[in-house]
């Protein structure tokens, strides 16, 4: 949930416990998410978002844990280690939280095409479907392409997704791009000819000025300062 959004809490049953859990800015970097990103399919465009600044007032990510039994005991632990833990309990939170994203990231990946008929409500339902589809796709994703796969008119999908994430689908896309055109750079030796064709772009002039316009500096400059 994005910073100042005005929201409540509906009625719910007798005995249901509310946990709102507020995350600094800065608790989570690209580094911390790797591994569970490589193994789990959490998404570098989700948790861009997160760490954006302007990712601000009215834009929210809406999860459905379907019942899920691990999710509610990891919220718990995290509450009684916030409370009353130890030394590592920091870590241990922070471990809990990453454990809860990737669970509802996996959620949505599983079931993508799941449409609620109301386009609305469908809108906070699928937000994370639809990154989690261009995050897989995002070489050869097309905005019509990616309207057909969750049921949307493109002018629509459009300004959806300008308005929950602050980014048009070109940005999206190029976001995308660019991180994993950069985990190449870092991991691999490929040229950056190579890895520009590999990421979905042609013309590697373009995929120069595109990486500089997101990271701030050409390919070969971040490979230099980066790779292992």
């Amino acid at each position: 949930m994005g910073n100042h959004t005005h929201h409540t809490v509906k009625k719910v049953p007798d005995g249901t416990l509310v946990v709102s859990i507020e995350i600094r800015q800065a608790a989570f970097s690209f580094n911390d998410l790797d591994l569970i990103r490589n193994q789990r399919g959490l998404t570098s465009i989700i948790f861009s978002l997160l760490a954006d600044e302007s990712y601000g007032e009215g834009r929210y990510g809406y999860y459905q844990s379907s019942n899920d039994r691990v999710i509610p005991l990891i919220i718990d632990d995290i509450v009684k280690e916030y409370y009353t833990g130890g030394q590592l309990s920091d870590q241990l939170v922070r471990l809990d939280l990453l454990e809860v994203f990737t669970r509802l990231t996996m959620m949505v990946d599983q079931r993508p095409n799941e449409v609620d008929q109301n386009q609305e409500k469908q809108a906070g339902t699928n937000l994370m479907a639809v990154l989690l589809y261009i995050e897989k796709n995002y070489a050869t994703v097309t905005l019509r392409e990616l309207a057909q796969e969750f049921s949307f008119n493109p002018n629509y999908l459009s300004e959806l997704l300008k308005k929950q994430t602050g980014m048009t689908f070109i940005k999206l896309v190029k976001l995308q791009r660019v991180n994993v055109a950069a985990k190449y750079l870092i991991y691999t030796t490929a040229s950056i000819d190579e890895i520009a064709q590999k990421v979905g772009y042609e013309n590697p002039s373009y995929f120069y000025k595109v990486f500089r316009q997101i990271l701030g500096k050409s390919p070969s400059q971040y490979r230099k300062e980066n790779q292992v």
